[in-house]
């Protein structure tokens, strides 16, 4: 209790040197596991910061302090394109079993400080020896054929200071991984004048995907049949958020007919610093009834083994895989971490089956419109030796798991 309200006169004295309108007001943080969570990224809405602090003034945006006074790293996000900021995304560190309490002051965007860059997203496309970035694209469709030469990394990559992956933008839909061994920003170079197969100074690409799903590719199943997401669509993709502590990319396919329906799909990838994975949202807008959807790792290099599936506490479930499946055949963990009110089971499909093979399917349960989200994680032995032995790598998707199944506490006091 000393140490709260110890926590609570910093913030009082703080408010107090910022000279902000509503001083009184602070937002507690909590972390109710019983491990350190480190610049662990925390999302606040932007009608839950009016609702407490009142409307936002037009033009004004979010910095956020810590109750020692520290500027915490953090960005806010126009998710609906309008043209203002819907979310507030920051990291926030807090010991075990601890509360600490931060301060939002609103102020003009240049007051706000240039934080180190450690996420990015890149999408370009081939002209001649040019690559021009862009943040919209159309997906090549069948008769226009595969994206190799046509975009730089075959779609668009995004990474963090740990991991990276992209997606094959043509009719494949497939979702690859960059195992990286800086924690520099590296993607605007990646396959530029070389072969990211093989060992470059920033890492290279480590998996093997063929007809498989993949590092956590889509797939819908009808009546126990799978269809890849979504060779048939009117597919683009859009660059929603490339910032220092989130980078968001949507893809949409709409129009998409199959098992005898016409469907819009919405994929949503993020990725935060300093974790091993991204985070996929998955909708289905207009949808009403119950649809399964699926999301796959590859077993191209798994052999027989089984993926090891365990149950956290009854509110998270992991479906992981361990073994030398990276390129060079270095030891490489992946994981799909998926709350249970979403989880509907597991499968596998073996190299004779059709379109879709050599895969471990994780399936979930989409209700009408609603979004599901999921966690796909790449953890190469090459980027952090913690992941060369399988146990070690099942514990850290256990504690992955607990952190998980317990967010950070937010309240408004």
């Amino acid at each position: 209790m000393r140490a709260l309200n110890s926590g609570l006169l910093a913030i009082l004295l703080l408010v107090a040197l910022v000279g902000c309108e509503k001083s009184e007001k602070f937002i507690m943080l909590e972390n109710t596991v019983h491990q350190m969570r480190i610049e662990e990224a925390v999302v606040i809405d932007r009608d839950q910061l009016e609702t407490y602090y009142g409307e936002i003034a037009e033009g004004l945006y979010p910095l956020v302090i810590f109750q020692s006074g520290d500027t915490l790293p953090s960005q806010a996000d126009d998710l609906n394109g309008d043209g203002q900021w819907d979310e507030l995304v920051f990291l926030a560190t807090l010991p075990p079993h601890r509360k600490h309490g931060i301060f939002v002051e609103f102020v003009p965007k240049d007051q706000i400080p240039a934080y180190t860059k450690r996420t990015n997203v890149r999408m370009a496309r081939i002209d001649g020896d040019n690559y021009i970035e862009v943040a919209e694209l159309k997906r090549l469709t069948a008769e226009e054929g595969l994206a190799g030469g046509v975009f730089q990394m075959e779609g668009p990559g995004w990474e963090n200071d740990k991991v990276g992956f992209r997606n094959y933008f043509d009719i494949r839909n497939g979702m690859d991984i960059f195992g990286k061994t800086t924690s520099e920003m590296a993607m605007e170079r990646v396959g530029v004048n070389q072969d990211y197969h093989f060992k470059q100074d920033w890492g290279q690409d480590i998996l093997r995907v063929g007809a498989s799903l993949g590092a956590g590719s889509i797939a819908l199943e009808i009546d126990g049949e799978l269809f890849r997401v979504a060779p048939g669509a009117d597919a683009s993709l859009e660059v929603v958020a490339d910032g220092p502590v989130r980078s968001v990319v949507r893809f949409l396919f709409e129009s998409w007919t199959v098992g005898g329906e016409t469907l819009d799909l919405v994929h949503e990838v993020a990725i935060y610093p300093g974790t091993w994975y991204y985070e996929s949202k998955v909708y289905l807008p207009g949808h009403t009834g119950e649809t399964t959807l699926v999301a796959g790792i590859t077993t191209i290099d798994l052999g027989e083994k089984d993926a090891v599936m365990k149950d956290f506490e009854g509110k998270v479930t992991t479906v992981a895989t361990h073994g030398p499946q990276a390129y060079d055949y270095e030891s490489l963990g992946m994981a799909i971490l998926v709350q249970n009110n979403y989880f509907s089971g597991i499968g596998r499909v073996g190299p004779d089956a059709e379109d879709i093979n050599n895969s471990v399917l994780v399936k979930m349960a989409v209700e009408d419109s609603n979004p599901v989200k999921f966690r796909f994680y790449a953890c190469w032995e090459m980027s952090d030796e913690l992941f060369s032995e399988e146990m070690q790598f099942i514990e850290f998707l256990d504690r992955e798991a607990s952190k998980m199944a317990s967010p950070i506490l937010i309240t408004f006091q």
